[in-house]
């Protein structure tokens, strides 16, 4: 991954080691300092090395703070994503839940078990401000990467 943001040098080390292998990643800093930047600059990474393109819904659920996040699009719509298997083994399929301080505690709850079920084929990515915007449990099953709190800032592109 090209260095995009200023100050977060830590984060793009970790990234650049994990993008072959990626476990479920949960971003957290401060309001405006490149959360949604920097996990969609992963998933673009991972795409492209796999071949296939962030904006497909067949790998990539998006649950923003601008969709409906309640029990029922968990327990059906995501729940219904994570049941397919991504067509190639060793190629993982994305839910990326951004601004996950604002998804309720009961639909939280309902994430754990296709969390687990289904850690073999899809891989999750939270983006929220702190680390208690997340259940425990869902926190526990995720590698947490904290962004510097020095100045972010987008350059260039």
């Amino acid at each position: 991954m090209e260095e995009a943001l200023v100050g977060q040098q830590t984060a793009y080390l970790i990234l650049n080691s994990i993008v072959h292998d990626p476990p479920h990643l949960f971003f957290t800093g401060a309001f405006g300092f490149g959360k949604t930047h920097l996990a969609t600059q992963f998933l673009e990474t991972y795409a492209k090395a796999h071949g296939f393109s962030i904006h497909d819904p067949e790998w990539v659920y998006y649950l923003s703070s601008d969709k409906d996040r309640g029990i029922h699009t968990v327990r059906e719509g995501l729940a219904e994503f994570v049941r397919h298997s991504a067509n190639r083994p060793g190629l993982y399929r994305w839910v990326f839940i951004d601004d996950a301080d604002t998804l309720p505690i009961v639909s939280q709850q309902a994430l754990r078990r296709p969390m687990e079920t289904h850690a073999h084929t899809t891989r999750f990515l939270f983006c929220s401000r702190h680390v208690s915007d997340l259940i425990a449990p869902l926190r526990s099953r995720c590698l947490h990467i904290e962004l510097e709190t020095s100045v972010a800032i987008v350059t260039g592109k």
